[in-house]
């Protein structure tokens, strides 16, 4: 009895991440906050592949990649992952892509740890450390044919994985849909795909904050 009360909840939690995570919403980024010298955008109420992750943060931010979480105790660093476990807890995401490039091209993730670095166009602290090793490669495998790894960042607050931490590098196959971290240069962030700026005031008690007139967006799918 107790074996087929734990199936279930097994089930019903699967159901719920599949039902709960989306491709993309217009609602943007779940947590924004500007860092050192970026600003940094935190989702995590929706999943998507790693080729996913790298379009959207190029699309929806000037010059927007996936953020440097290499150095994880350098300070703007360790400030965003410290918000990030807020909104991480509140979805059903395991872990959140990040940046990094293989340092030697031939090493596995899969089967060992590598070293990651940042590239020339990484938007990477200037006192950030620029390269980093995953600790641990995750307990996903690839679901049909071999598919490369990249360096993810994995909360474990609660000690989940039995690492050391609040938080850990790992790697993921590309294809696994995760939550992900953008980093850009500029405050103001691009409209979504079928959006366009307009001149418009909204009112203060309608928002979390004041809405200048350049900073709405407005539905072109209509047009």
């Amino acid at each position: 009895m107790e074996c087929s009360r734990v199936v279930l909840i097994f089930l019903a939690v699967q159901s719920i991440r599949s039902d709960s995570t989306h491709d993309y919403t217009v609602e943007g980024a779940d947590y924004v906050v500007r860092i050192g010298y970026f600003n940094y955008a935190v989702y995590a109420m929706i999943a998507v592949n790693h080729a996913r992750a790298i379009a959207l943060c190029n699309a929806l931010y000037p010059g927007g990649r996936l953020a440097w979480m290499g150095d994880m105790k350098f300070r703007p660093v360790a400030k965003v992952i410290y918000k990030l476990m807020i909104f991480h807890y509140m979805s059903l995401n395991n872990y959140f892509w990040i940046d990094g490039d293989l340092d030697d091209p031939h090493c596995d993730p899969e089967q060992s740890s590598c070293i990651w670095i940042a590239s020339n166009s990484s938007l990477i602290e200037s006192e950030a450390k620029a390269s980093f090793e995953n600790t641990d490669v995750m307990f996903h495998k690839p679901r049909k044919k071999p598919e490369k790894f990249w360096p993810v960042l994995v909360p474990n607050r609660f000690n989940e994985y039995n690492m050391r931490g609040d938080a850990f590098l790992s790697a993921a196959p590309e294809k696994e849909k995760a939550g992900f971290i953008c980093a850009y240069k500029e405050k103001r962030n691009k409209c979504p795909i079928g959006f366009s700026l307009v001149n418009m005031r909204i009112p203060s008690h309608m928002t979390t904050f004041n809405v200048t007139k350049p900073d709405v967006c407005n539905s072109t799918l209509g047009e």
